[in-house]
């Protein structure tokens, strides 16, 4: 079978994962019906992701019940989850005053005083906190910036020896470690500290080549900065931020730091927790270290994106489209967030609007194959394809031969093309996206299939589905493509097994299930075919299959390609009077 998945996100509860992992209790009962409602409608928010309306509810709980330290607790971080911060130091500063282990209270009031760069503040509060509360790393990290904050570098140095074990924690302390020293000047030894990155096994990744790239163009170094932003371009090729310091070099433009401050240095810190933690599954509590690192920095560009992008895997798509909106034009990041956020409407059911959105992108950088292939794609997941096909065009002509991506605006020029009936431009693209990936499953398959459709290249698309099934065996649409195209050259018998297995795994799939009813009738299954169509309709096909399928259902499978092949005779013939000799 074809496929055609749209992007689906799994909603996380924010509740339950932000307050385990911070340590936040829940209250075990409400001393009234009033502030039981409050808090219930807070808990309620919470798990449906809506974490300015939970901090809303919790806040009016604690109006109702002031000295309740639990609901202070869940309070701050729903606050902080909904990138309140500032409003939460009140409350954060109370229960300071209770308990001072408390993790993120202690965090919060931490990084609120770095933000409005209140170093002496930020160390005499390190002073009194019980430290254990927090994560090593970002202990560390805050404390070592708050040290570059206070001028105070030597200290600064010791709280970063502290970050040598487990490797990923080596890996922060030398970024940061580079960045300190960038910002004294000393650019070897701060190329050191950046390269003992990658000797910490994880590599170079593109903010710490973009740090060391920027650090050797202000010491005037732009031969060493030119081969950084090269090479790591080479590396990175959809990173906008080394983009733009290369074309910013290129011109003989200042190429700004990735740290200027201190305050910049600790917004870098939180940020690059949040990441992993994004990567890790822990989106929860990523979300409020980048709502933290927003606070310290609001005009950090990568932040709001990261943050737009936990909104949409909370399936907050108007949260996302809110965060993407931040960043700022004049930001090399603009162009990345005007197409998440085209995207974020989509998902909104806001199809005009996202498209809309990406037709001005591309009309005010016409040149650029990142914002022309954002269209094309937008266009073809809206099933848009006589407009996604000229889009595609433009795209492949701007994008170099030897581009490793070409493979890929062939293959979906060309599903584009299938789908407004151009089969022989849809035949060449999916052939030469196989000259670029020879193996490339999606597009044996897509192909396969659609040979099969047609009734041509039988025992090719044979081969070719057969070796997409052994690269992706546990893919239920191109293992429904290998029962299909039994089914279509008579060996029902073998077709059977495979159109099973694809039911396993992709059990809802109206297609799939309609595709192992007819093979079932045909072994004389009869009974278990009915139950499949039937299956099939209640998973809502398409409009032009429904009416096939409740057909098979009323007089069988054998009436129904009897009525097809007697409609197809009489078409034939009809056509046949107007052409020479009967055609």
């Amino acid at each position: 079978m074809i496929e055609t998945r749209r992007k689906t996100f799994r909603a996380g509860v924010l509740s339950a994962s932000i307050f385990a992992a911070l340590g936040v209790a829940a209250p075990a009962y409400a001393t009234a019906e009033s502030l039981s409602g409050a808090y219930l409608a807070a808990r309620h928010a919470a798990v449906l992701n809506d974490a300015g309306a939970a901090a809303d509810y919790y806040r009016r709980a604690l109006a109702l019940d002031p000295e309740n330290t639990v609901i202070m607790e869940q309070a701050v971080a729903a606050l902080t989850a909904a990138g309140r911060a500032p409003e939460a130091v009140p409350i954060a500063r109370r229960l300071f005053e209770g308990d001072k282990g408390l993790r993120l209270p202690n965090l919060v009031l931490l990084t609120d005083a770095i933000s409005e760069q209140r170093f002496d503040d930020a160390q005499a509060f390190l002073a009194q906190a019980d430290t254990s509360a927090f994560n090593p790393l970002e202990l560390n990290l805050l404390t070592a910036w708050t040290a570059v904050g206070r001028g105070d570098y030597v200290a600064a140095e010791a709280a970063l020896d502290n970050l040598n074990e487990p490797s990923l924690f080596k890996v922060f302390g030398s970024f940061h470690r580079g960045l300190i020293r960038g910002l004294k000047g000393e650019v070897d030894a701060a190329a050191e500290a950046f390269a003992a990155v990658a000797e910490a096994g994880f590599g170079s990744s593109a903010r710490q080549r973009m740090a060391l790239g920027a650090l050797y163009a202000s010491a005037g170094r732009t031969d060493e900065a030119r081969k950084v932003f090269e090479e790591a371009v080479l590396t990175y090729p959809g990173d906008a931020l080394l983009a733009d310091a290369l074309a910013r070099l290129e011109a003989g433009e200042p190429v700004p730091p990735l740290v200027s401050t201190a305050t910049e240095g600790a917004a870098e810190s939180l940020f690059g927790i949040a990441g992993v933690l994004a990567r890790e599954r822990g989106r929860d509590v990523a979300l409020m270290y980048a709502r933290l690192a927003e606070t310290l920095t609001p005009n950090f560009a990568a932040a709001s994106i990261l943050i737009g992008d936990l909104m949409e895997a909370q399936e907050q798509h108007a949260l996302a489209v809110e965060a993407y909106g931040r960043v700022a034009k004049d930001s090399p990041h603009r162009l990345d967030a005007r197409i998440s956020r085209a995207d974020a409407l989509r998902q909104m059911g806001m199809d005009d609007e996202a498209v809309t959105e990406l037709r001005q992108l591309v009309e005010a950088n016409p040149q650029s194959l990142k914002a022309n292939i954002a269209l094309g794609d937008m266009l073809r997941r809206l099933e848009r394809y006589d407009e996604a096909a000229p889009v595609y065009d433009v795209a492949i002509d701007m994008m170099a031969s030897d581009d490793p991506r070409a493979w890929t605006l062939y293959y979906f020029r060309g599903i584009a093309n299938e789908r407004i009936g151009a089969w022989d431009q849809a035949e060449a693209d999916f052939l030469k996206a196989l000259d670029y990936q020879p193996d490339q499953p999606l597009v044996l398959n897509y192909l396969g299939y659609s040979w099969v459709e047609l009734g041509l290249n039988y025992d090719r698309a044979k081969e070719m589905i057969e070796k997409a099934v052994e690269l992706r065996p546990e893919d239920g649409f191109i293992t429904d493509s290998l029962g299909w195209i039994l089914y279509r050259m008579g060996d029902f018998k073998g077709a059977v097994p495979h159109l099973e297995r694809a039911v396993e795994l992709e059990p809802v799939d109206p297609t799939i299930n309609d595709h192992f009813g007819d093979a079932l009738w045909k072994v004389g299954r009869k009974m278990e075919a009915r139950f499949q169509w039937k299956r099939a309709l209640s998973f809502e096909p398409e409009e032009k299959d429904a009416p096939r399928i409740r057909r098979k259902l009323l007089v069988g499978l054998d009436v129904v390609l009897d009525e097809e092949a007697k409609a197809d005779g009489a078409r034939t013939a009809e056509t046949a009077k107007d052409r020479p000799n009967g055609g």
